[in-house]
């Protein structure tokens, strides 16, 4: 996969927060926002402020690379039938990490950024619009995104056509499409 997505993290105390001020409902678990790891303790601000830090979860050596925001999709928004959530969530929908020392967690372990532990980050194949809220994007952005995606599905294709079928099947399971649509020849 690409780098820095191997595990994600969400700041609880955040997502119930913002969704509370923003007077939306919050899931009946925060694990439908589609996060590996749901903490508390460290605020949203905080985890992408780590950007390019290490953080230790739990006391058993485990550490993960932050590499970058964890933009929300409008994937989860439909899947939990909550319009907004997914403009609302913006910033606090946690951080997208790299694994450096596998080891076993717990509900309940402590979490640690380690401020003084910086390694290079990688901020992904994604183009340059997708960091920028949905509202903000220019038709330039939109047009380069959707062209990547195309590019990236013809790819997917050649070498994981059942993949392909996997993600159409789950986005149309929300009433959305996970590919673009194709132009019509006129």
């Amino acid at each position: 996969p690409e780098p820095g997505r191997q595990i994600t993290l969400l700041s609880a105390d955040s997502v119930q927060k913002t969704l509370q001020d923003q007077g939306l409902a919050c899931p009946p678990s925060l694990g439908n926002l589609r996060r590996n790891i749901v903490i508390q303790g460290i605020s949203a601000q905080e985890l992408l402020r780590a950007v390019g830090h290490v953080i230790q979860l739990g006391d058993q050596g485990c550490q993960v690379l932050v590499h970058r925001n964890c933009v929300p999709c409008l994937y989860n928004e439909s899947k939990n039938q909550i319009p907004g959530l997914m403009e609302a969530l913006w910033n606090v929908a946690g951080v997208s990490c790299q694994v450096l020392v596998g080891g076993t967690i717990h509900r309940g372990d402590a979490i640690q950024i380690m401020w003084n532990q910086t390694r290079a980050i990688d901020d992904g194949i994604q183009s340059s619009g997708f960091y920028v809220r949905p509202k903000e994007r220019t038709a330039q952005m939109v047009k380069d995104s959707v062209a990547q995606k195309r590019e990236a599905q013809q790819a997917l294709l050649k070498i994981d056509p059942e993949g392909v079928a996997r993600s159409d099947k789950s986005y149309n399971s929300v009433g959305l499409s996970f590919w673009p649509a194709n132009k019509k020849e006129t």
